[in-house]
């Protein structure tokens, strides 16, 4: 195999690597902001300080994740958990300042220049229900009321284990910018 064929088979097989190498068994029930997102994608990293889930309107989520890129005219739904490691069970969100959590939900829609064209970060009321989390990837179940909206979604996610760099504090954003 000539070293052009092999560079090109490489550069195929990269996004599968990141994105878990096919469809994501991913599904979200009910509309965010009056639409509905349709899952392109999902993945997570386990073994962050602080582990996360991201459902994604577009594939290959996990390398523009990891170049610092962000998709035009797309949508995610990111379960960020405040413990780790995580372990497989029921975790609760909540946006009520007296009620314990253990995970925050944000969704965010970014138009065709990147900017956010709307978002959720008020948190959301309801259960992620986890069936495994380890080293691989995170599966789990959701039924959440989402703050600020009232919108109600249930779903669930198999987002396999991302390999992110970790972030320089010192450097300038390198990242790859819209796309």
């Amino acid at each position: 195999m000539t070293t052009t064929r092999l560079l090109m088979l490489l550069i195929l097989l990269a996004p599968a690597a990141c994105s878990g190498g096919g469809t994501p068994v991913t599904a979200v029930n009910g509309t965010l902001l009056g639409k509905a997102l349709v899952p392109a994608d999902a993945f997570s990293s386990p073994l962050a300080a602080w582990p996360f889930v991201r459902i994604t309107s577009y594939a290959g989520a996990c390398g523009l994740e990891a170049a610092g890129a962000t998709k035009a005219s797309s949508s995610n739904l990111l379960f960020a958990f405040l413990t780790s490691p995580i372990f497989p069970g029921k975790q609760t969100s909540s946006f009520a300042l007296s009620a314990p959590a253990d995970v925050d939900v944000h969704f965010a829609t970014y138009d065709a220049m990147c900017n956010t064209a709307g978002s959720l970060d008020n948190g959301a009321t309801g259960t992620v229900t986890l069936s495994k989390g380890d080293a691989t990837g995170i599966d789990g179940t959701f039924d959440l009321v989402m703050g600020g909206s009232g919108d109600h979604i249930t779903g669930s996610f198999s987002a396999p284990a991302c390999a992110l760099p970790l972030p320089d504090a010192g450097a300038p954003d390198g990242g790859a910018g819209c796309l």
